[in-house]
């Protein structure tokens, strides 16, 4: 009958590491699509002002067309990340709401508690499409 507990305590075990690995992987990848948005926000931004610099200083229409072109293809990518930022935040929290007694105390969950707030908070700023 001891053989049967330490067996049923191993399985049990197996199965908090895997939702300790599966909490780091989704943590994870909220953390890097928030990094990935911040980035493309930031080349965006970046475009824009190169686009304005190069109308300001009446450069050739074809060039000024071109940067056109490359800010568009930017801000193309913010609606994008959103969205994979938005499916990662519900992954994320769906796992966390489904584990919370079992991983609740581990160091992992500070962490993703805290990429969970950080992502709400940028998403809270962007509607859903």
């Amino acid at each position: 009958h001891k053989q049967a507990q330490s067996k049923g305590s191993k399985g049990k075990h197996q199965q908090i590491m895997a939702e300790l690995r599966q909490l780091k992987i989704k943590t994870g990848a909220c953390r890097r699509l928030l990094k990935e948005l911040a980035s493309y926000e930031k080349e965006v931004d970046a475009e824009e002002a190169k686009l304005e610099q190069m109308v300001q200083s009446n450069a050739d229409g074809a060039r000024v067309k071109q940067q056109q072109a490359v800010v568009e293809e930017s801000k193309g990518m913010v609606p994008a990340v959103s969205q994979r930022l938005r499916d990662a935040h519900a992954a994320l929290s769906t796992h966390m709401d489904a584990n919370r007694d079992a991983l609740g105390s581990s160091d992992e969950w500070a962490e993703a508690e805290a990429q969970l707030s950080a992502a709400h908070g940028v998403l809270e700023e962007r509607p859903a499409r």
